[in-house]
């Protein structure tokens, strides 16, 4: 039988060294399991909430406070960072190309008609678009009467320690929907909500 060469009391620490060598990469992919499924789980709920928020904005004119309002009304604690909205379409440009000027007329105010889209699109061809599409924009009436919407959370790590290494990291999500009003001017193409 071999006998350790080295002495008893100089082996006390080896093993509380050699635990410490093999648990620190543990914590840490631990600390980091827990903040990836934070973020996975935060990703989701965004994306649903930012969803919800899209379509509650196409059927209140397509602006980015609608937007806004639906998601300071229904935002989660989980959410505490500061989030950033933006209207993707250049909403002035194509109100130019399809406004309905009866319509605009009659609510006092420019907008493209989100019904009877064929009917409307034979007439700009009629005009002289080619497919229907406006000469700046290059957008159809159908393009024009889909709402785009982008928003970035500023999501910040659970665990002290990743936080440490990564202070915020940005969840952004896009989402569109097809009109169901009529779409209006939008004065704020981007809003920023506040972290809670």
């Amino acid at each position: 039988m071999l006998k350790s060469r080295i002495p008893k009391q100089h082996q006390a620490g080896h093993a509380l060294i050699e635990w410490s060598i093999v648990s620190l990469p543990l914590i840490w992919l631990g600390l980091l399991a827990i903040d990836v499924s934070g973020w996975h789980s935060t990703r989701q709920e965004l994306a649903l909430l930012a969803q919800q928020a899209t379509l509650f904005a196409s059927m209140t004119g397509g602006r980015t406070e609608s937007v806004e309002r639906h998601m300071k009304q229904h935002r989660s604690s989980r959410m505490r960072g500061e989030i950033r909205i933006c209207v993707k379409d250049s909403v002035s440009q194509l109100i130019k190309e399809f406004k309905d000027r009866r319509l605009s007329q009659h609510l006092g105010q420019e907008v493209i008609r989100h019904d009877h889209i064929a009917e409307q699109h034979r007439r700009f061809v009629a005009k002289g678009w080619a497919d229907g599409q406006g000469p700046r924009s290059g957008q159809s009436i159908s393009a024009a009467n889909f709402l785009r919407v982008s928003v970035t959370l500023q999501h910040q790590p659970v665990t002290p320690v990743i936080r440490f290494f990564m202070p915020t990291i940005a969840i952004a999500s896009h989402h569109q929907a097809v009109m169901q009003s009529h779409r209006t001017q939008n004065p704020r193409a981007c809003v920023t909500l506040n972290p809670l």
